[in-house]
This record gives structure tokens, C-alpha cells and sequence, in this order.
């Protein structure tokens, strides 16, 4: 609920401006049509090495292609001969299935891969043109269990926006055209209410939080507010990076707006029906002397979905977050300076802007952050620094291993590292599996 850098379109992720180019596991613009014969392949070129992982562990790692409008998920374990790769799109909550949309012409296909095998399981056709492959949330979004996909229309007709829910099990859809400038925000659990940013086409790029009830087919009325500041009903600010809980029932995305040196938490329940709650919580995040550093912020939710962490590691600041009981009880619980490893902006190199900057150790203890100088673990529990690694290097995306011993991250040069947390250092380099990789997905054991 605040207000957006000058200039900035409203509700668009800052990958989008020209700052933030990099492209995002969940997004890629103007992605080609894409082959399903060639999706879900296995590749043997992929060099044997060493490692000491868990033998059944998979990192999943989204890589660029360059000289294509194409982004891949590639799927392999360090110290394998196979990758397995499959295409853009998203991800359920349980990481099990990938549900690429593609158009042609005047249809769309839809497309449900196994992401354990690459297999596809099914695929359907849908009229309308329609993609997975945008940026950011406004395009597509998913419920948590896969079961329902909300699509915005790739060709608008000015003043309207055409929307579409997708029964993935059943292959229908459920057309919606709204008067306006909407985007997608959510989908609730059951697929019977969409959550949108509705565009008021103002100076201050200002929007609202709305609610659109499925089965009804018409907009619930009133927006979506923090009924603890109704007074700020317009909503402003940039997404940064989204954290959903396991089941889809609440999203809590983090909100800055360098200009005004502001960040925040969004809490949103994304209820069932028009009974709600429909109401939002704003939790403001603590700053800096400079809005140039909140780019740097992260967020990593706790695995059973009681603990928000939003940390930044240019301003050495992480807050902890209390996310159980209803939306009015998130809270912030507590705030902590653990060192920084401040450098400008502008000094930024492309491949290192953060997109999954943090990650959570298996058993919930650590706290990893990257930042453009090392990788800092912190103790969940007094939110003191544990220690650092690699401080002489920039690190963009981080996963955790499932037996606390080894961490992977994404580094400026564009490759997969695999560092030791015994002893703080790399030990092996996996730029011939992933050779171009924007961001690590998720590690599968």
C-alpha cells in the first residue's frame, strides 16, 4: 500500500523494468511455441563428477538459453550423467507437476509434465490464446495442488480484459471478460475465487486488490484492504518475490518502492468464497538510508508455514515473522543487524539480481542469505549471525541440501556452485550441467 517509483508501470515486478532483466522461474516474455516432443527429454552429454550428496537428491535449476526467447528447467544430481529438462511454466506447491500453457493461432495448449520423470501426462486443448511464459504473477497463476490455472488473454481488446479458469483434471474453461485493466494477484484453493490487481489508469500508478467470485461470474464489491489501514485502499509499490503456503491458501508477497524507501509484507488470504476473510495485512519491513539497497531483500517461509524471514544482506537486517492464526495476527516478531555487505545498485552486474536469495535448512534452523558479498547463515531461533561464507564473492540464488551439509548457490559468472558448510568452501562447479542458470527451483531428495 504505498506508492510506486516514478515512472514505474503499477504492479509489475521489478524484473520488468530495466534495472531487473532477469528472467524468473515462473516467467519468460515472448517465449516461442514450444515443441512437446522435445520437452521432458533426457540428455547423456552431461560429464560424470564427484560428489558426496545424498544419492537420491535432484537440483532443479531454471537456465537461460541465449540467442532464444526460451528459459528450461533442467533436473540432475551433481554427480549424474543425465539431465532432464523441461519447459517453462509453473510449479505446484509439492513441486510434482509443471503446467507449461502454449498458443498457436487462436487455440492454446496446456501441457502436465511430471517433473520427477519428465513424462508428460496429459495435455488439452483450450480456445483462446493464452501463456505461462510471462513475467512475473499478472499472466498466470496456479492454485497450490495444480487442480485449478488462471490465464490473462494475450490479446486484449482496449478498455476489457479477458480471463480464463482451467480445470487442469478436466480440461475446461471457464471464460471471464471484465471492463478494465486487470491482472492476476491468485487463485483460491478450490478455484472459485480470483484475486486481481485492477489498474485505475491514474498518474500515481495506483491500483486496487480485487476479488472475482467464479462461480458468480462478477466482481465482489469493494477491494481488498488492511482493515487495520483502511484509509490507504489504493494500493502502490512494486512485487519483489512471493512466498505461497503449502496448501494455496495465503500468499504474503514482498512489496518495495526504492524512491520512497519503502518495503512491506502483503498477507493475502485467498479464501474460497466471497465470505472471505477479504481482507489484506501490511507489514512494514525495516530500511536503510537509501531505497537503492531494498532491491536486496528476500523472503523464505518456513516449511510449516508458521515463520515468515525477510532478510536483506546489503543492509544486514533480517525480520522474522509470526504467520500463524488469522491474517490479523501476522505480526512481526523480531528484528536483527547481522553485519552487511553494503554496494551500490548500480554496481550491480546483471546475473546478479537475487531471485531466491534465501533459503531455509532442512531442518529449519539456518537461515542462508546470498548478497552481493557472500552468503551469511543465520540462527532462526535469536536471529544472530551464525557465520559467513565466500565474502569476497556475489551469490544471486541459494537451496539447501536435505542433510544440512552442503549448500547451492548461483553465482555472477552464471553457474551452479556446490559449497561445503563444514568448510565454507566450493567444491565443484556445475557449469556444463546448467550453463546458464537464472535461478535454483528447488532440491528434490
Amino acid at each position: 500500500m504505498r506508492q510506486p517509483p516514478p515512472g514505474l508501470p503499477p504492479s509489475r515486478h521489478f524484473m520488468h523494468s530495466h534495472l531487473f532483466r532477469l528472467r524468473v522461474p515462473l516467467a519468460l516474455a515472448s517465449m516461442a511455441l514450444l515443441s512437446l516432443a522435445s520437452c521432458g527429454s533426457v540428455s547423456q552429454s552431461v560429464p560424470a563428477r564427484q560428489s558426496s550428496l545424498p544419492p537420491g537428491e535432484r537440483l532443479y535449476i531454471w537456465n537461460d538459453e541465449p540467442g532464444s526467447a526460451s528459459q528450461r528447467l533442467i533436473a540432475f544430481h551433481p554427480g549424474s550423467t543425465q539431465a532432464l529438462t523441461l519447459p517453462v511454466g509453473l510449479v505446484s506447491q509439492d513441486h510434482q507437476r509443471l503446467y507449461a500453457a502454449t498458443a498457436s493461432g487462436d487455440h492454446t495448449t496446456i501441457a502436465i509434465y511430471d517433473t520427477q520423470t519428465g513424462a508428460v501426462q496429459r495435455t488439452f486443448t483450450v480456445p483462446g490464446t493464452y501463456s505461462t511464459s510471462g513475467m512475473g504473477f499478472a499472466d498466470a497463476v496456479l492454485s497450490g495442488d495444480g487442480h485449478w490455472l488462471a490465464l490473462r488473454g494475450m490479446r486484449p481488446v482496449a478498455g476489457k480484459t479477458s480471463l480464463a479458469v482451467v480445470d487442469t483434471q478436466t480440461g475446461t474453461l471457464a471464460a471471464v471478460t471484465l471492463d478494465g485493466d486487470f491482472e492476476l494477484d491468485g487463485i483460491s484453493p478450490a478455484g472459485t475465487m480470483l484475486y486481481l490487481i485492477q489498474q485505475l489508469g491514474d498518474s500515481g500508478h495506483h491500483y486496487y486488490v480485487r476479488a472475482y467470485g467464479v462461480v458468480a461470474r462478477a466482481l465482489v464489491e469493494g477491494i481488498i484492504v488492511d482493515k487495520t489501514a483502511i484509509d490507504e485502499a489504493q494500493m502502490n509499490g512494486a512485487p519483489l518475490t512471493r512466498q505461497t503456503v503449502r496448501d494455496g491458501s495465503r500468499a504474503y508477497t514482498l512489496y518495495i518502492d526504492p524512491e520512497r524507501n519503502i518495503a512491506f509484507i502483503h498477507g493475502l488470504p485467498l479464501a474460497n468464497d466471497a465470505n472471505g476473510p477479504l481482507f489484506a495485512r501490511c507489514i512494514d519491513l525495516p530500511v536503510g538510508a537509501t531505497g537503492d539497497l531494498l532491491p536486496y531483500y528476500t523472503l523464505a517461509l518456513s516449511a510449516d508455514g508458521k515463520t515468515l524471514y525477510a532478510a536483506n544482506a546489503a543492509l544486514g537486517l533480517v525480520t522474522s515473522v509470526s504467520a500463524q492464526g488469522d491474517i490479523f495476527s501476522v505480526n512481526i516478531t523480531s528484528t536483527s543487524g547481522f553485519g552487511s555487505g553494503i554496494i551500490p545498485l548500480a554496481a550491480m552486474k546483471w546475473g546478479q539480481v537475487l531471485s531466491g536469495g534465501s533459503a531455509l535448512s532442512a531442518d529449519q534452523k539456518t537461515l542462508y542469505v546470498a548478497g552481493a558479498h557472500g552468503i551469511w547463515a543465520i540462527d532462526t531461533a535469536s536471529l544472530r549471525l551464525r557465520q559467513s561464507f565466500l565474502t569476497d564473492r556475489a551469490f544471486s540464488s541459494l537451496a539447501a541440501s536435505a542433510d544440512g551439509q552442503t549448500l547451492y548457490a548461483v553465482d555472477p559468472s552464471r553457474s551452479v556452485v556446490v559449497i561445503s558448510l563444514s568448510t565454507g568452501k566450493i567444491t565443484s562447479t556445475l557449469s556444463d550441467v546448467a550453463p546458464h542458470p537464472m535461478s535454483i527451483g528447488w532440491v528434490a531428495g
